[in-house]
This record gives structure tokens, C-alpha cells and sequence, in this order.
């Protein structure tokens, strides 16, 4: 059924159209008007004298008022979603409903259309948005879309409503980014303030609420931008979150801006230095070699993460201290070591702390002289003053408070002077004879005896004052005897062994009078 006026379709025994309101008369066939019974006798009453009839005048009056003010109902009804605009304050968004089902929305993000279906006796409908079906209803002038148990409510615009205007207020204001510590504040005259800890720019903006795209204009510059009611986001920049009116940009600034930037130097003037750049590059120094690498920083957390040739490290920024391990940076200037003073932190004499082991001298080029037992041994070593660790050959050592700390004994060198104790006996001793072995008798009264690739060990003790001992290799015992330059080692059949700090060609003779290895 269609309006005879405007040509709406409208329900089938409607009697006023609900997009024009004018009144829907059923088609009757002509005929001839025929007086019933019943008004004949009403034509004869309007001639007789008439008698005042007020109530049923005013009921007759009444009804009609409430006829026309129903009609009026449907017809603000049926307008209310047909025509003119519907807003949310809530999200920024506007609704216009077509004649042809359709409805348009836009917000910061552009223009979208979807079909809707309305019932307006039950003032309830649907959306129908690319497939997904959503709930709206009317309740006393406000319109709702219920969503995931959520009802977002729009009231009708008045006339010489603005879409643009209405939404430029959700544009402007102030925008935050952490990660840049940066403020945009966006005016309603198209500029465009830049608040961050470096300067206060400005520029210009336009955005295009229906196509939901905009451009920034700075420093020569163009910049896309997109924005949603909360978020907007700028292309190859970063993302930046809206903020309430009173927003004290000021204070944001000083707490996110990059208190990284900068050079850092280790305060013991030993880990070198690392520079900061604004574009997340970094230079560090080590030693007077410079590396190059990357770095990212978290501003909540103030740590902060280095790349360098492929490996990652972790820092804290603390106040005015960065902090990498042990070691803290600070941005006073610190002279930091060269390779020409690397060794600084081991080099000097070192002192075995129990006396025994001897002494260790670390030399600037990398060279360290091991005195032990009354024997001296020049070796290489390295020393790295970061880990504060080395090693002599294959023997690991630390640089600890306690002093230097070696893998293979338990007590640490110490600077301080030490007596060591030196044995007569302890050292490297070779065997006098056609098949010479050598005897090693440290200092902690351990031996070892090789002979062609053969190895005994053992212990030993001695006493210096009878220049007597005894030592046991596996399962052989000896005694010990020390001789001037000689050591000799007489075995249970009375066998001699005689050793000298220097290889020579003398011979021993056991019971049967001949010679050889032990």
C-alpha cells in the first residue's frame, strides 16, 4: 500500500502515512447516495428545535485530538529516523537515516553506509552493516544501537545541524605519544602546535571528516595522518592518544622526554663510553676503538636495550645514572682506558696471600712473570677490564675485591707484601741418565714423575734441616736425600736415582751395578 500524496509505502490499513501524514481513505465504488431509515429520522430530528449537547460534543472533540495527536506520534516517529541527523556524543559519530533504507555514518574515520529495517509501532529496528545485524530502538526521543550488550545512544540533531563542525571538536585539542615524549595540539583554525623537549614548533592541518584522511604540514613537510575519536595516528611517525582538555602537556614532556640522549662515561673510567642519538643509533667506545649499533628505550620502565655486532645487553636509567652490570655511567666527563692502558687495573707485583704459590707480575705489554719455588717463567696474558677477568695460558683469573683470583687454587694474590716460602727441593728436577725422566715437586708437596710420555703422580714431604724425605709415585716408595746440587732417590731394593736441577750424563747404580730410568 502506497501514500496517494507522496507515494511512500506504509502498512497495509494505516490511516495516516507515516512520511507525510496525510489521512488514507480506502477506494469505495460510486453510487448513489441512499437515505437509510436511521437517517431520514436524524434529517427530522435537525429540523425539530435543538437541544444543547455539550459532552458528547466535547467527547466527539476529544477523540478526534486523540486521533490527530496519535497520527502525529507516528508521523514524529517515522521522521525521527527518516529524516534529519541523529549524534552520540559518546563516540563521535553521526547517523543520517535515507528514504531509501539506507543510512550513513560518519566519525573521524570516515564515512561508512549501511541498510537498516523499522518498525515504528515498536519504535525497533535493525542495522544491517556488511552482514553484521545490530539492534536499534527508539525510547523517549533517543535513539540506541545495541552492540555486544552495549547501547550507544544518539539524540536528534536540530536544523542547521553541521556534520564537520559537530565532529572537529573530537579532532582538536591535545594529542600525546610517549615513546616520542611529544604533544600535538591540534586548533580549530587548521594550525597545529608541536610540544616536545627539544622546541615549541608549529603548523598546519587539514582533515577531510568523510574520507577519515588528513595532512599534516611541518618544516616544509607533508605527513597522512588517520584519527579515530581516541587515536590518531600518523604515517611513518608514530601513534599519538588523545587527552582531556586540561591536559598539562608540560609535565607529560618532562616525563616521558628521551633522558638518554646524550654520552654516557663510566665513572671508574673503565667500561669506555656509549652516545645516544634521537634516531635510535648509538656509538660506543671501548679502549679507543669506537662500535656502532642501535638501541631502544622504554620510557615506563626506563631500561633500555643495546644492540652492538649482533649482541644485546641490558641497561637501566636511574636519575643521572645509567647502569650496565656492575659498572654505572654518569654524563660528567670520565678519561676512560686505552689500549695503552688496558692492563692498569692487574698491573704491578701480585702476592700469593698463603705464601706458597709465589708471586705474579703483570707487565703493560701484556706479559706477566711467575715466580714460584725459586723459579721464574715470563708468559703471556690477557685481561679483559670490562669482565674484569683473563687468562695465563689456559688457567682463567678474576680481578675480585679480595684480589686476584686464579680457577685452579683457592686463595687470592694480594698486592700487599708476602713471604713465599721457597723449598730446596721444590721445582723441576731431570733424571741423570741414558733414559732421563723429570721430576716436578710443587710446592704444594704434590709430584709428578713423566718418562717417554708415561705419567706418575704422587706426594713427597722433606725436611730441610736433615735434607731427608721420602716421596711415593703410584706404588713405589723412595727416600730422598739432597746432595749439594744433587737430588737422589733411593729405592726399597737400595736402588739410586739421582736428579739435577740441569741435564747432565752422570749414571746411578743399583745393587746389581747397572743403570737406567726409575
Amino acid at each position: 500500500m502506497y501514500c496517494s500524496k507522496c507515494g511512500a509505502k506504509i502498512l497495509e490499513g494505516a490511516r495516516y502515512c507515516y512520511e507525510c501524514g496525510a489521512p488514507c481513505k480506502p477506494k469505495t465504488k460510486a453510487s448513489k447516495e441512499i437515505k437509510e431509515p436511521e437517517t431520514a429520522a436524524a434529517e427530522q430530528q435537525e429540523s425539530a428545535p435543538k437541544k444543547k449537547r455539550l459532552l458528547p460534543a466535547l467527547a466527539i472533540a476529544g477523540g478526534v485530538i486523540i486521533v490527530l495527536f496519535a497520527a502525529l506520534l507516528i508521523i514524529g516517529s517515522t521522521q525521527s529516523l527518516t529524516s534529519g541527523y541523529w549524534y552520540s556524543e559518546d563516540n563521535g559519530t553521526v547517523l543520517k537515516f535515507q528514504k531509501d533504507d539506507s543510512v550513513t555514518s560518519t566519525s573521524l574515520m570516515g564515512t561508512m553506509t549501511a541498510t537498516y529495517e523499522y518498525d515504528h509501532k515498536s519504535e525497533q529496528g535493525k542495522l544491517n552493516i556488511d552482514g553484521n545485524i545490530v539492534e536499534i530502538y527508539v525510547e523517549k526521543g533517543t535513539l540506541y544501537i545495541a552492540q555486544n550488550q552495549d547501547a550507544t545512544a544518539f539524540e536528534k540533531a536540530g536544523g542547521g545541524f553541521n556534520t564537520e563542525k559537530f565532529l572537529q571538536k573530537y579532532l582538536t585539542g591535545f594529542w600525546s605519544c610517549k615513546e616520542a615524549a611529544e604533544v600535538l595540539e591540534l586548533m580549530d583554525t587548521g594550525l597545529i602546535a608541536v610540544h616536545n623537549d627539544t622546541n615549541e614548533t608549529a603548523g598546519e592541518y587539514e582533515y577531510d571528516v568523510f574520507s577519515g584522511t588528513g595532512t599534516i604540514f611541518f618544516a616544509g613537510k607533508e605527513y597522512p595522518f588517520t584519527a579515530a575519536s581516541n587515536q590518531l595516528t600518523i604515517e611513518n611517525v608514530g601513534v599519538y592518544e588523545k587527552e582531556a582538555e586540561d591536559f598539562d602537556y608540560i609535565a607529560f614532556v618532562e616525563k616521558y622526554k628521551n633522558q638518554l640522549l646524550g654520552t654516557w662515561y663510566d665513572s671508574a673510567g673503565v667500561a669506555g663510553t656509549y652516545a645516544f642519538a634521537e634516531d635510535g643509533t648509538l656509538v660506543a667506545v671501548y679502549l679507543g676503538t669506537e662500535s656502532s649499533g642501535t638501541y631502544t628505550f622504554n620510557r615506563e620502565t626506563n631500561t633500555v636495550t643495546v644492540m652492538i655486532d649482533g649482541l644485546s645487553n641490558d641497561m637501566s636509567l636511574s636519575g643521572d645514572t645509567l647502569t650496565w652490570k656492575s659498572w654505572e655511567f654518569t654524563r660528567e666527563q670520565v678519561q676512560q682506558l686505552t689500549e695503552e692502558n688496558m692492563y692498569e687495573a692487574v698491573q704491578g707485583q701480585w702476592f700469593d696471600s698463603m705464601g706458597m704459590a709465589g708471586t705474579i707480575e703483570f707487565f703493560s705489554d701484556g706479559t706477566a712473570e711467575i715466580n714460584s719455588m725459586g723459579m721464574s717463567q715470563l708468559v703471556q696474558f690477557s685481561f679483559d677490564p670490562r669482565q674484569n677477568a683473563g687468562t695465563i695460558g689456559s688457567i682463567e683469573f678474576y680481578l675480585t675485591n679480595e684480589g686476584i683470583m686464579f680457577s685452579n687454587y683457592d686463595y687470592a694474590f694480594i698486592r700487599d707484601y708476602v713471604e713465599q716460602y721457597v723449598s730446596a727441593i721444590a721445582g723441576t728436577w731431570y733424571e741423570v741418565s741414558d733414559d732421563p725422566g723429570i721430576l716436578v715437586l710443587d710446592y704444594d708437596f704434590s709430584a709428578t714423575y713423566e718418562l717417554y710420555g708415561s705419567i706418575y703422580t704422587g706426594e713427597y714431604n722433606f725436611d730441610e734441616a736433615l735434607n731427608l724425605g721420602t716421596l711415593i709415585l703410584g706404588d713405589a716408595y723412595y727416600q730422598i736425600e739432597l746432595s749439594g746440587e744433587l737430588l737422589m732417590l733411593i729405592d726399597n731394593e737400595g736402588g739410586a736415582y739421582y736428579f739435577s736441577r740441569e741435564e747432565g750424563d752422570f749414571y746411578y747404580e743399583d745393587s746389581d751395578g747397572g743403570g737406567g730410568g726409575m
